[in-house]
């Protein structure tokens, strides 16, 4: 089963099932996480469908966790229990993926039973922008991997703050 744990406890993002995560590569400087279930360390990172930062990568970890906090920054988040016993989660494109608790009462997405996903499709986003700001974006991710894949907002402080001399990309 494909389940991702939306964590309220967790401080990081780590996936274990590598077929859900893309671009999996090796980080200068790793991470080690302290859980319930003892300590690890990896140095590996991917990306997640369209999450905006990269998670970290550990095929030995227990679960496909994604940080409620973390989550929080990029997404809203809604709860009513009274209502429903859930956890929402508001994608961009108006779409609402739910996490309900499994037996052990940890909040859980099942992607292979639901219809929704964080993905917008590649061409719903693409209608959105000109497609000169579709080639800078292309450009400034191609940049974004050259230069060792800093996470997205130390990208964008970079671009920001003109670190990249001659660069023909900007903030947006």
């Amino acid at each position: 089963t494909a389940w991702i744990l939306l964590d309220t406890c967790s401080t990081v993002d780590m996936f274990y099932d590598r077929t859900l995560l893309h671009n999996i590569h090796k980080v200068p400087k790793g991470m080690t996480v302290h859980t319930n279930g003892g300590t690890t360390r990896t140095d590996m990172q991917g990306y997640f469908n369209d999450y905006p930062e990269p998670v970290w990568y550990h095929p030995q970890a227990i679960a496909n966790i994604l940080s409620y906090h973390n989550v929080s920054r990029h997404y809203r988040i809604t709860t009513d229990t009274a209502k429903h016993h859930a956890i929402n989660l508001h994608t961009r494109d108006g779409a609402t993926i739910q996490f309900t608790p499994s037996k052990h009462g940890l909040y859980k997405t099942d992607l292979n039973n639901t219809h929704w996903s964080l993905v917008t499709t590649v061409n719903a986003q693409k209608s959105l922008f000109s497609k000169r700001q579709t080639e800078n974006a292309k450009l400034a991710r191609q940049i974004q991997n050259i230069t060792n894949y800093p996470s997205t907002k130390t990208f964008k402080d970079m671009v920001r703050d003109r670190f990249f001399a001659n660069m023909p990309i900007t903030q947006a």
